[in-house]
């Protein structure tokens, strides 16, 4: 979002010549806005891979006193959610590990590699 905000201010920078082209419009843009939809793609597709890894691991039971489904990722600490349904409780734990992901990413917290998939997207902004 940081980086949309930022290209449209940039491109906005620019003015239109009587060609309808834009004045000093160069190809550093370009090939930002091209790094950026790759590092976009790259990390959505490991993202995606690792929720989906992630909920591989999710472990769940029926709470017969509250009769609600309970469902956790023992391996994420605090990943954890119920739901009146097997399915609700699958979507809540879906979104408490995004929300989770987010967070860990936002405070610098370690992720931990499950099945082999790590997810360290400052690794692919640095390089």
């Amino acid at each position: 979002m940081v980086i949309l905000l930022f290209l449209k201010a940039k491109i906005r920078h620019y003015r239109y010549n009587d060609k309808g082209k834009l004045d000093g419009f160069n190809s550093d843009i370009v090939t930002f806005f091209y790094h950026y939809r790759v590092i976009q793609y790259i990390c959505s597709c490991m993202l995606t891979d690792y929720i989906n890894a992630a909920m591989r691991h999710a472990h769940y039971e029926f709470l017969k006193g509250d009769k609600l489904f309970y469902g956790e990722i023992p391996t994420l600490h605090g990943v954890m959610a119920t739901g009146e349904t097997l399915e609700v409780c699958r979507d809540e734990l879906k979104s408490v590990l995004e929300g989770w992901i987010i967070v860990s990413l936002q405070f610098n917290d370690p992720i931990p590699e499950i099945d082999g998939i790590t997810f360290k997207p400052k690794q692919l902004i640095h390089a």
